[in-house]
Order: structure tokens, then C-alpha cells, then sequence
């Protein structure tokens, strides 16, 4: 089936690296596991286990495209004219994440480029970030998919977001995010979603939760570990 995919406009929330960050990340590099502190670089890290061993992973960001489905729109609203819901999803290219956790529990860590007065405005700020498992189809991962009512105009986004808790960690502008209950295998992303049904945050930070894998390429020890 055709499909048109084009990238998701960035509306405001600030998904790539930048000063504010990396000043609050160097401000305060909390220990997260014996031996195991946060870098000064990099602003999205997993808190991962392999080999018995805890390591942090560096979470790397993939731009979010839209795809409106054109062809197949068009035809099945010609079968059901009022009843059909034109449909749009939101993707990332490729079957599957380069980054691949172990443990069915991990810890991600964040830098916020929000004060607390901006987190009250859900469409940007840490209550609009999610965890969501992504549905795999064929060369893509699906985020998200919107559906919209023809007489009204009125769209609805649904997607598979995973229950989970976010911290503050001390006065730093660090916070963790983890999952309520274990992950079960497969693709997973953060990503901001606003109340806008028709929006979406313009990169998500995706990896995948597979304890077969080997181990991930520059992936930070605890200090006076051996190196695999």
C-alpha cells in the first residue's frame, strides 16, 4: 500500500541538544547505581543490565514523520463515505531501534529544559513526555495513529502508552522516568505527546527491550569494572 510520509513539524518542544541542557547536566551528575554517575555529556541515558552488570546506555533521538495515507483514505472513504474515519499515523523509519535493553526494568534519565513554571503547561512540559511501545510494520514503527471525524473535523490520536513514574532528582535539573510494571520484549520510544490530538513531539528517543542482545557500543561501566 502507498504511503506518503513527510517529517512532524517541530511546534516548540525542544527534542535536540543544546546549552540548556548540557549547563543544567553539568550542574549535578547524580550516582545512579554503585560506581555508575551521570556524564556531562549527552542528555537522554538508560539505566540498563547486562551481563549481571548495570551500565548506562546513551538513548539517541530519530525524527517522527506523518503519514496521511493518501491512497487508502481516499479509497475506502468512497466505500464508506459516512462512516469512515480518515486515518494519519506517526513513524519512524526502520523495523527496529539501535539501542537494545536487557533488563525488563530500566531507568531513563533526562534533562529537562523546562522550569517548574513552564512544566504547567502540558503541552510542552514533563507531562506531556510518554513512554510508548511502537507497533512494528514491515520497514517502520508506528508511534501513534490519529483518526478524524469528516463532519466535524474533530481527530482522536491513540497509542500504546506504558503507565510510568517521573522523579525529580535533588535540586538538579536531572529527573528519571520508569516504567510502573516489567516492559515486555520489543520497540519502545519517549516522546512528547501534547493534548493537540494532531500533534506530536518531532523526534522520539526509541530503543527496544530485548535481553538476547549483545551489548551496546560504548556503553558506560561502573568505575572499576572490567570492560567486556
Amino acid at each position: 500500500m502507498k504511503h506518503e510520509s513527510a517529517p512532524v513539524q517541530n511546534y516548540g518542544v525542544l527534542d535536540t541538544p543544546d546549552d540548556v541542557r548540557a549547563s543544567r547536566a553539568r550542574s549535578s551528575r547524580p550516582e545512579v547505581a554503585p560506581g555508575l554517575v551521570l556524564p556531562d555529556a549527552g542528555h537522554e541515558w538508560a539505566l540498563d543490565k547486562f551481563g549481571g552488570q548495570p551500565q548506562l546506555v546513551q538513548l539517541k533521538y530519530t525524527a517522527v514523520q506523518s503519514n496521511n495515507h493518501v491512497v487508502s483514505n481516499i479509497a475506502k472513504e468512497n466505500v464508506a463515505p459516512f462512516v469512515y474515519k480518515p486515518k494519519a499515523t506517526w513513524e519512524v523509519p526502520g523495523p527496529a531501534a539501535a539501542v537494545r535493553l536487557h533488563t525488563v526494568t530500566p531507568v531513563i534519565f533526562f534533562v529537562s529544559t523546562y522550569d517548574d513554571e513552564d512544566a504547567a503547561d502540558s503541552s510542552v512540559g514533563l507531562d506531556s513526555l510518554a513512554l510508548v511501545k511502537l507497533q512494528v510494520h514491515k520497514d517502520r514503527r508506528i508511534v501513534s495513529t490519529t483518526a478524524y471525524t469528516q463532519l466535524t473535523g474533530k481527530a482522536k490520536r491513540s497509542e500504546d502508552q506504558v503507565e510510568t513514574v517521573t522523579e525529580k532528582i535533588g535540586s538538579s535539573g536531572w529527573f528519571k522516568i520508569s516504567p510502573k510494571e516489567p516492559l515486555p520484549p520489543g520497540e519502545y520510544g519517549l516522546v512528547r505527546l501534547p493534548k493537540q490530538a494532531n500533534l506530536l513531539g518531532a523526534a522520539i528517543f526509541d530503543f527496544a527491550i530485548d535481553p538476547s542482545a549483545p551489548e551496546n557500543p560504548k556503553a558506560i561501566q561502573p568505575t572499576g569494572a572490567k570492560e567486556n
